[in-house]
């Protein structure tokens, strides 16, 4: 993940409709700006093919890089999974395994055990992507 990915990725979370992520383009790019320095502790990770960004996983090894979270926060010294995207005409390819299974990989290096997540519910291909791959539900939020 380098500056040059900054704008791709930036288009690329802001036109999937996720949440929590700033509306205005320049301030999420600046958020995104500011993960580049975090490495080793935190990083995305960005698929890219014939030259076109189309996928892109935040994946983050300590608190401080990463959102805060008033319940169901993840264990603070375990890998902790974000911001999983993929191009909207790309989805259904296998993108989307293939950028968990990296950042599992990643994890892996980084010498972390197990990964969190936190996936909004109602989004049924979501949880059934994280399901078919090993993840199992820890808690659910009440909020």
């Amino acid at each position: 993940f380098t500056r040059e990915d900054v704008p791709d990725v930036a288009a690329l979370l802001l036109g999937s409709g996720m949440s929590g992520f700033p509306t205005e383009r320049r301030t999420l790019e600046v958020y995104l700006a500011g993960a580049i320095g975090a490495f080793p502790f935190g990083t995305y990770l960005v698929g890219v093919l014939n030259g076109e960004v189309v996928a892109t996983v935040g994946v983050s090894f300590n608190a401080d890089t990463r959102r805060k979270f008033t319940t169901l926060a993840p264990p603070v010294d375990e890998a902790y999974l974000s911001d999983l995207t993929v191009l909207e005409e790309r989805r259904g390819g296998g993108l989307g395994v293939a950028m968990l299974r990296g950042a599992e990989a990643f994890a892996r290096a980084m010498k972390s055990d197990e990964m969190w997540l936190h996936v909004a519910l109602k989004k049924p291909k979501v949880c059934a992507l994280y399901a078919d791959n090993g993840y199992s539900v820890a808690g659910i939020d009440p909020g």
